[in-house]
């Protein structure tokens, strides 16, 4: 995790620097920009799980835009955790309003909130026998979908015209509720790489 914020901070300052010198006309407003990565997520259970993360943005003013986030679960780990219930499936889904602080700057850090829902699946070891707690049966809860809410930050850095680099910090919380205990869903997920962007604005323009 640390390294990951490392390199995070490296690559923005770079692009940001870049960004600055060049000083590339950016217009927030009618942009359309998107971002697919890979989202490590760290769970307040302790948990960790590792995603594709998919975002699509359109700005609809100069500070307002509206977003729409997706993670592809690919799996979880459990090693330091052999006794907890692990899950199978945890697909999400979120749409939703970001605000942003600045106003068509190459720098442009937001705040965001987007309520969603998650198809979740959990499995856990059940014991068989009180007097050899090794013999284990493995259960699978039913599928899940579940309501979500997730508050985000970030930012994004617009140094050449269709590519920009976004950088992403989200708490997410729900419950999974398709099994015989309720499941704690909440966790961190951090995202970051180059996106594209189009802005209509311009294109209208000319």
């Amino acid at each position: 995790m640390k390294r990951i914020i490392i390199l995070v901070l490296a690559i923005a300052a770079t692009m940001f620097a870049f960004a600055q010198n060049d000083n590339p006309k950016v217009k927030y407003h009618h942009m359309l920009r998107d971002g697919l990565s890979f989202a490590p997520g760290f769970m307040v259970n302790g948990m960790t799980n590792a995603y594709i993360s998919g975002v699509l943005e359109y700005y609809i003013a100069d500070h307002v835009s509206i977003s729409s986030t997706a993670y592809y679960f690919l799996n979880s780990r459990k090693e330091a955790l052999p006794a907890m219930a692990e899950l199978k499936m945890n697909h999400q889904l979120y749409t939703g309003v970001q605000y942003h602080l600045l106003k068509d700057k190459a720098f442009d850090p937001y705040i965001g909130l987007e309520p969603g829902f998650a198809l979740t699946q959990v499995r856990a070891n059940y014991p068989l026998d009180i007097e050899n707690p090794l013999l284990v049966e493995t259960r699978e809860s039913n599928i899940s979908m579940n309501p979500m809410i997730a508050l985000d930050a970030g930012f994004n850095i617009y140094a050449v015209k269709f590519f920009h680099l976004f950088v992403n910090l989200r708490y997410a919380t729900g419950r999974h509720l398709g099994g015989p205990t309720a499941y704690n869903l909440s966790e961190f997920t951090t995202s970051f790489g180059l996106g594209l962007n189009v802005n209509f604005w311009n294109k209208k323009k000319k």
